[in-house]
């Protein structure tokens, strides 16, 4: 997945969060500023350990972010 595609994903959760979960916009903005900081660093890497290290973070994260909003999305159903 190209790294812009990271970002892209977690901007749609935020937008989704603002607009059904006002009450967790400021986690999810922190878990951004973790991404774009493990993406950052990713491209700073200048090993290929340093960069597999970097990139492991970079799909934590977002893997954080995927799981988080389907949890939202799926909690915001089942009160509606």
């Amino acid at each position: 997945m190209k790294l812009r595609n990271y970002i892209t994903r977690w901007q749609e959760f935020r937008e989704w969060s603002e607009c059904n979960r006002p009450e967790i916009v400021s986690d999810v903005e922190n878990l951004g500023n973790e991404l774009r900081h493990s993406i950052e660093a990713y491209r700073e890497a200048t090993g290929p350990e340093d960069r597999q290290d970097t990139m492991d973070s970079i799909k934590s994260y977002y893997d954080e972010v995927v799981e988080w909003h389907m949890r939202e999305i799926i909690a915001k159903l089942d009160n509606v």
